[in-house]
């Protein structure tokens, strides 16, 4: 079997089932960075998905995550979204993060496992901001909401506050309360049905 490196083509797919060129973790633990930011992340892409897993894996102190996403247009996700669901997320080892804010979600599947992985794993998680790119229909929506709320948690206080960009407002989900307070934006009837 190749590296990634040998055998990634323009679009950072690889052909079949090969092994990623990054390692699981560096070779030194980022254990001074509190504050990580990533821009234009896209987890439709192997390698991309291996990158942002080693740094998480190599960053025991970090604090805060800001991510903001990026879609690939014309690639097959499918190679990264078997990586990310191969991966062992316990050994993230993100016992001192407590905030984590992912901007552009579409609700991809990638998306919803990189979600899914964080709130299982990150036992001091405070606050989870999503930001939508607003392009899920209602049902879309909806859906996308419903496996979020079923998603387990490590962290009996984590908030996970979602807004759709644009005009609309902000919706907050507060997971530990029967309260959801919905801001400039109705949405009522959404959470009846959820």
């Amino acid at each position: 079997m190749g590296s990634l490196h040998d055998q990634e083509g323009e679009d950072g797919q690889t052909s079949g089932n090969i092994e990623c060129g990054v390692p699981e973790r560096l070779a030194t633990a980022l254990i001074y960075l509190k504050h990580l930011k990533l821009s234009y992340v896209s987890l439709d892409v192997l390698s991309k998905v291996s990158f942002i897993l080693c740094l998480l894996r190599s960053s025991p102190n970090v604090q805060t995550i800001e991510i903001s996403f990026f879609h690939a247009q014309r690639v097959d996700a499918s190679l990264a979204y078997e990586f990310l669901v191969a991966q062992d997320s316990s050994n993230f080892n993100l016992n001192q993060l407590v905030k984590v804010k992912l901007e552009y979600v579409n609700g991809i599947e990638n998306e919803m496992h990189f979600i899914k992985a964080l709130l299982e794993n990150v036992p001091k998680l405070e606050t989870l901001e999503i930001d939508s790119t607003g392009k899920l229909d209602g049902d879309s929506e909806k859906a996308f909401l419903r496996e979020l709320m079923k998603f387990p948690r490590s962290s009996p206080n984590a908030q996970i506050v979602y807004r759709v960009l644009g005009n609309h407002g902000l919706l907050l989900v507060d997971f530990h309360s029967p309260i959801v307070q919905n801001l400039d934006m109705d949405l009522t009837d959404l959470f009846r049905e959820l």
